[in-house]
């Protein structure tokens, strides 16, 4: 009886790769979401109540004012209750830290009529978090990259990456101190022996 389940099981699970995936659908109490044309949405944030905070290269979004930084509601419709003028600048990253700051990165210099290059904080409304200060920045000859990724960290940092075409890691604290690594190599100091910012494999 043990065999004959056992071999039973090998065949359900050997058919399992054969058998062709679900059908996708579109969820339709998600209303379509209307940019205009040559409008990009970077990043999405999905936020424990439901609701989606975008950002990216527009300046409307469905039919409303939103320069690069908006909030759907669950059912995919601007969210009214975020208040935010937006990002001078594209906004390709979004991401959420553990004391319920909304942290964007991209290419701007003023996010919410705040100047803040690079990396902004909001508070819950969309509002510029007046406590979130950097001094962040990025120099080169040639044109201006914007921030590819944010990784938030446990002690309340923020790793950010960014693609030129001489890397550097930076990984600050978000009430203005920050480290910035010399081209292709992290930071060591003050942070020697971290086991979140190992050395690269070079």
């Amino acid at each position: 009886m043990k065999r004959f389940i056992r071999i039973t099981a090998l065949l359900v699970t050997g058919l399992s790769y054969y058998l062709p995936a679900p059908a996708q659908t579109l969820d339709p109490s998600f209303a379509a979401v209307e940019l205009e044309k040559t409008g990009i949405i970077e990043d999405a944030l999905l936020q424990a109540d439901g609701k989606y905070v975008v950002g990216g290269t527009f300046t409307r979004l469905n039919g409303t004012a939103a320069k690069g930084l908006a909030r759907l509601n669950a059912n995919g419709t601007l969210d009214a209750t975020f208040r935010t003028t937006g990002a001078d600048a594209e906004v390709t990253q979004v991401t959420l830290q553990d004391n319920g700051r909304i942290v964007v990165g991209g290419n701007f210099t003023t996010v919410d009529g705040r100047s803040s290059a690079l990396v902004a904080g909001l508070l819950a409304d969309g509002s510029a978090d007046a406590s979130f200060t950097t001094t962040a920045s990025y120099t080169t000859s040639t044109s201006s990259t914007p921030v590819l990724s944010l990784a938030p960290l446990p002690d309340g940092s923020l790793l950010v990456g960014a693609a030129r075409l001489r890397s550097t890691v930076l990984r600050g604290y978000c009430t203005g101190s920050r480290r910035r690594a010399s081209p292709m190599r992290p930071t060591t100091r003050p942070w020697p022996a971290d086991p979140l910012f190992p050395a690269p494999l070079l």
